[in-house]
């Protein structure tokens, strides 16, 4: 089954130095073991490029340069499928949007949901749950509460 990877998911997933990386790659990692596969869409290259690029004194800022950025991104292709933009997206958006009485920013969120209807992936892999539990039929998959149980792998992980 596909999983759509939030862009929280894919930030700490390659970068090592961050404090969530072990939670979010034991996750992921149980769930390839599990037989899924991962997605992300255009909204996620953008959500992750701005955060990637922000200043680390920044809410939210990874402080990387665009060279880091870039070959990050590069890497994530190798571990996660892209998903095209589908032609119906706005009209699913704008649903979504109405029905939930979406405001500000969780407009991004929204537009990640609208494309996992519009392909028909059933699950999100988060470390943000609250922000996706509104859109049913959605099965969010919090990266916390995933592959906990399985013993770090060496010393340095």
């Amino acid at each position: 089954m596909n999983i759509l990877a939030d862009t929280g998911i894919l930030l700490r997933l390659v970068n090592n130095q961050d404090l969530e990386h072990i939670v979010v790659r034991r996750a992921f990692e149980a769930l390839l073991e599990e037989g899924h596969s991962f997605v992300m869409t255009m909204q996620n290259v953008c959500e992750y490029w701005s955060a990637a690029t922000r200043p680390a004194t920044s809410r939210g800022g990874f402080g990387l340069s665009c060279q880091e950025a870039l070959s990050h991104l590069n890497g994530l292709e190798e571990l996660v499928a892209w998903l095209p933009e589908p032609p119906e997206i706005l009209e699913v958006w704008s649903k979504l949007i109405e029905e939930h009485g979406i405001l500000g920013t969780r407009a991004h969120d929204t537009r990640l949901a609208a494309a996992m209807i519009c392909h028909d992936i059933p699950s999100i892999l988060t470390l943000n749950e609250r922000d996706f539990r509104r859109f049913t039929p959605i099965v969010v998959l919090d990266a916390r509460n995933l592959g906990q149980e399985r013993p770090a792998e060496g010393s340095n992980p």
